[in-house]
């Protein structure tokens, strides 16, 4: 039996195009402030919706998000990001 390959992005991270998730030079967004067709003035409305998770069911998603940044920290600590060396 082989070893699984190394993995070459953090764990159930979907894989990124790195041409579209790169901003551009100087900060500025690659996104225009409105949708074409769009009227400039249009509201925005945004709506936060909060689920509790408390008991069991709590404690295991606390427990699970745990174990997932490991992995990502991990990854992240393992492949240094030759850019910013």
């Amino acid at each position: 039996m082989t070893a699984a390959p190394e993995p070459t992005q953090p764990p159930d991270m979907p894989a990124a195009d790195t041409e579209t998730t790169v901003s551009p030079p100087g900060g500025e967004s690659r996104y225009r402030r409105v949708a074409p067709g769009q009227p400039d003035d249009a509201s925005l409305e945004v709506r936060v919706e909060f689920v509790v998770l408390d008991g069991p069911a709590g404690q295991a998603l606390a427990r699970r998000q745990a174990q997932i940044m490991r992995k990502v920290l991990r990854w992240i600590a393992e492949h240094p990001d030759p850019a910013h060396q």
